[in-house]
């Protein structure tokens, strides 16, 4: 057993009825990876409508340690037959990518190959935190929301 692994955390789980009566979000044609369990920390939750930003964010400034996290915005299509609108994703050091649609994680290359992404803006968890604090929303950040909170001395 993992050590950061609390004992019990499956039967919390198996014995919660709305975990296992709706479908796990997935990407068509690509699976998930397995990521240690310090990664996992914070990527469920619940699901709110359109939280995708927030979820990222969320989850970016909970794994700030973790080397080379960054929050990515930009547009993908979710796979095939999807249609291309405004995303986040948060991409971490060794590949591995946190899809905040999904909440699931996924090899950095074959995910943004999958889903057609278009990077438009990547941002370190303390750049995230600081247009959070200056614009009181998540994401995305329009061009002047960045260039006032950096006029801003930030």
């Amino acid at each position: 057993m993992d050590p950061e692994e609390a004992p019990g955390w499956r039967d919390m789980y198996r014995d919660n009825p709305y975990y296992f009566n709706r479908e796990v979000p997935r990407i068509p044609g690509l699976d998930p990876i397995d990521v240690p369990a310090r990664l996992r920390r914070g990527a469920g939750g619940a699901d709110r409508r359109a939280a995708r930003h927030y979820t990222a964010w969320k989850y970016l400034l909970g794994h700030t340690r973790e080397s080379g996290i960054r929050l990515v915005h930009g547009i993908h299509d979710g796979g095939p037959g999807g249609q291309p609108g405004e995303q986040a994703w948060v991409e971490i050091d060794g590949g591995i990518t946190f899809d905040a649609s999904t909440k699931q994680f996924y090899a950095s290359d074959s995910f943004l190959a999958a889903v057609h992404a278009e990077v438009n803006h990547t941002y370190t968890p303390n750049e995230a935190a600081r247009l959070m604090l200056r614009t009181d929303h998540p994401g995305p950040w329009s061009d002047e929301e960045r260039h006032t909170a950096d006029e801003q001395g930030g």
